[in-house]
């Protein structure tokens, strides 16, 4: 029967020999199953291929077959098939060529369209011909379904495992498991002074940076445990990190929990190098299984909901207020060292009055000259058309003052909806502005307008000292 499917034409083009392990661990480990896919090799020789023809296509070799997008081999094997290139195309068995029926089913079209032949160790099936076609289907058909069942069972052992707080995993840095399975805190006495550091530290301060940068100013790193194969769960110290520090505070394992799921993995949104499916954090709420009081704890429940809670606020997103900075300022913690303060507003100053027209970027009291940036708007307009392109510009000069006033002058801000507060903060905010038009008016007096030309020097030093203000804000702060 397997001469009859094999003509000369199809001996005339390639063999290809497909070898898959699903797994890195896999290749290593299953030598035996790899060793049969490449002995393929040989039956397609005993097949009537010559060597010269035989090609293994094993750069798949780690890769799931459950989908082929990430499978470099499987899709350049699929190319050389349209092109009509490979005369037979083996595998050990239909799950190493693919795990889904789409790709199967894909593949065996293909092959039927350009007559190539599929093999394995027993049988040669011909696309074209309805009983082998149907063979092919339904092995591609269980091979799924035999992926399916596997994951299911897997699955669903892990989590009743987990249910019972008997499912084991690398332990945080701070525990160790005792022969009985159980979890007890490490017996080293620098490991536990140094997590008992951090947590005090987090209290208070209540900002991730600002423990980094007192485990730095004394000197001090953090304990981790290796969980690389060569010397796995060796004690060795790093210099403090700001991922390390809130991977140390997200984890409720130090809170005396066991918590399994708290990453929640989205199908629709995959790595674009492995292929496997983001994960986002639930939120504590929505643990599938956390059983508390399960080991000796470092920090009290209350304590870390608290920490997760303040972490989460922390994080200026979604609506969260940031972290809480000095005084009442717009842009607090920005601008609240002197040298990025004076900077910025240097910077924003300049804007205002370029963004205004005043004096030296233009001169709003005359528009006999050719350069003019505000009159020019307005020497078609007369009457209350007039008057309403002048308070528009008069907003918008307030504004900024405004601006000037309350992110770097934030004294007297009204805190409370009361008639008390708003009256002080209406008087305050009078004087500020005051304050500031002042400043402007003295400028007008002692400075002559720019020429157009020399107007982008002035623009471009406001750039510069913005950008310095952000630059010294980081030096300073870390």
């Amino acid at each position: 029967m397997t001469s009859t499917k094999i003509q000369s034409t199809h001996c005339d083009r390639m063999a290809f020999v497909y070898v898959r392990q699903s797994t890195p661990l896999q290749v290593i480990e299953n030598r035996e199953s790899t060793e049969r896919q490449y002995h393929l090799r040989e039956r397609a020789i005993e097949l009537g291929w010559p060597p010269s023809r035989v090609e293994v296509i094993d750069e798949d070799q780690g890769r799931s077959g459950s989908t082929a997008a990430h499978r470099t081999g499987f899709q350049r094997l699929a190319a050389e098939v349209v092109l009509g290139k490979v005369g037979i195309v083996l595998m050990l068995e239909a799950s190493r060529l693919a795990r889904n029926n789409s790709d199967w089913y894909r593949l065996i079209e293909i092959c039927g369209v350009s007559g190539t032949l599929i093999a394995d160790e027993g049988a040669v099936y011909n696309p074209r011909e309805p009983n082998d076609r149907l063979l092919l289907g339904v092995k591609g058909t269980l091979s799924e379904a035999e992926l399916f069942t596997l994951r299911t069972r897997l699955y669903e052992g892990r989590w009743n495992k987990a249910r019972k707080g008997l499912l084991r995993f690398p332990l945080p840095v701070g525990y160790v498991q005792t022969v009985e399975g159980d979890w007890t805190v490490d017996p080293n006495t620098q490991v536990r002074e140094r997590l008992d550091y951090i947590f005090d530290s987090f209290r208070r301060h209540g900002v991730v940076r600002a423990v980094v940068r007192d485990l730095k100013e004394q000197g001090l790193e953090l304990p981790t445990r290796l969980t690389a194969k060569e010397g796995y769960g060796s004690l060795v110290w790093k210099v403090p990190t700001l991922s390390a520090v809130i991977r140390i505070l997200h984890n409720p394992a130090y809170a005396g929990a066991y918590v399994y799921g708290r990453w929640e993995y989205v199908s629709e949104k995959r790595s674009p190098k492995t292929g496997k499916a983001s994960a986002h954090a639930r939120s504590v709420a929505q643990w599938p299984v956390k059983i508390p009081a399960h080991h000796p704890a470092y920090i009290r429940w209350e304590e870390f909901v608290k920490n997760q809670e303040q972490l989460r606020q922390n994080w200026s997103h979604d609506g969260n207020r940031g972290v809480p900075r000095e005084g009442w300022a717009l842009l607090q913690g920005i601008v609240t060292d002197p040298p990025p303060h004076l900077l910025a507003f240097v910077a924003l100053f300049i804007v205002a009055l370029a963004e205004t027209g005043r004096v030296p970027v233009d001169n709003p009291a005359t528009h006999l000259e050719l350069t003019m940036i505000h009159e020019a708007m307005i020497l078609e307009y007369s009457g209350r058309y007039l008057a309403l392109v002048e308070w528009a510009s008069a907003l918008k000069l307030l504004l900024f003052l405004t601006l000037l006033s309350n992110i770097f002058a934030p004294w007297g801000i009204a805190t409370e909806v009361e008639p008390a507060w708003m009256a002080l903060g209406l008087v305050v905010w009078l004087v500020k502005v005051s304050g500031l038009a002042v400043v402007i008016g003295v400028i007008e007096s002692m400075f002559a307008k720019l020429r157009l030309f020399r107007v982008t020097d002035l623009l471009g030093v406001a750039f510069i000292l913005s950008l310095l203000a952000v630059v010294f804000f980081y030096i300073l702060r870390v």
